[in-house]
């Protein structure tokens, strides 16, 4: 009968130790690293989400001065923006005096003379000017740091008598 001698567990204990602390290292640098993605993750979200607000902003002054008659008198004005709708401005946009690049005249009853244009559609006995501006709306937060600049055309039809109290002369 052969005789199997007995291993000491004592001669083990310290084995099993080192490499339950190496686990517990290696598992504490994965869950950090994982936090360290999420924050980032956060941070292009929410940078993502400061950004559309900032679009939102500069658009919504846009159609707030587009609704106007600004052509009368183009000045450069500030807007505030309410995007949560808490009655507190999120963001302020500075809005550049609108520009007129382009003018066409429309001459009355067109269609009667056969002097129409393709685009000229008019019929009446009145003068109209289709103009084309260009408008340009900055956002600059500084609170998060969103930055835009949105630059928009758009076409307004003008009487005779608009246009000639307009810029666009």
């Amino acid at each position: 009968m052969k005789i199997i001698p007995i291993v000491n567990s004592q001669r083990q204990r310290g084995f099993t130790l080192a490499l339950g602390l190496i686990m517990l290292l290696i598992t504490t640098l994965i869950v950090v690293t994982n936090f360290n993605m999420t924050q980032a993750n956060l941070n292009a979200a929410g940078n993502l989400q400061y950004h559309n607000e900032a679009i939102a902003a500069a658009t919504t002054a846009i159609e707030n001065q587009i609704n106007s008659n600004f052509f009368i008198n183009p000045t450069a004005s500030t807007f505030d923006v309410d995007i949560n709708n808490d009655l507190t401005p999120d963001y302020q946009v500075a809005l550049a005096a609108p520009i007129c690049v382009k003018v066409q005249r429309h001459e009355p009853n067109c269609e009667a003379t056969g002097t129409c244009t393709s685009e000229e559609v008019f019929t009446g006995d009145e003068t109209r000017f289709t103009t084309t501006w260009e408008l340009n709306a900055t956002v600059d937060d500084v609170t998060t740091g969103a930055s835009i600049n949105i630059i928009s055309g758009v076409r307004v039809l003008l009487t005779e008598v608009e246009y000639n109290s307009s810029s666009c002369i």
